[in-house]
């Protein structure tokens, strides 16, 4: 029986990983993407971010003019976790200026 997806950004995403054959009962690496105006904006968002389970990069977004920080957790692809990550996420950069770009993973096969 196919998972049901809330009909929501997130729950797109998800169906559509799950249309494309991945079961998405595997954890894997899961990309969140921020960007901010200026570099201290986007080391502030890293400073924070004192999390032990993820891995932070920073880069310079040339199509965007912009800092990107990308928040990277392994974990499983599940709407809950994935969606409360990504608000948790959110949260703490509004306040630095920085916007939440969505995220990103690589679809697993069975």
């Amino acid at each position: 029986m196919a998972p049901t997806f809330p009909n929501d950004e997130n729950g797109q995403v998800l169906r559509g990983l799950f249309e494309s054959g991945d079961p998405l009962t595997e954890p894997r690496e899961i990309n969140f993407h921020f960007t901010f105006p200026t570099r201290g904006e986007a080391i502030g968002f890293i400073e924070v971010l004192d999390y032990a389970d993820i891995r932070l990069e920073l880069s310079w977004y040339v199509e965007g003019e912009c800092w990107q920080v990308t928040v990277v957790k392994f974990m499983l692809p599940d709407h809950k976790a994935l969606t409360d990550l990504e608000n948790r996420l959110i949260e703490i950069s509004q306040p630095l200026g920085g916007k939440a770009e969505g995220w990103g993973c690589f679809s697993l096969e069975p």
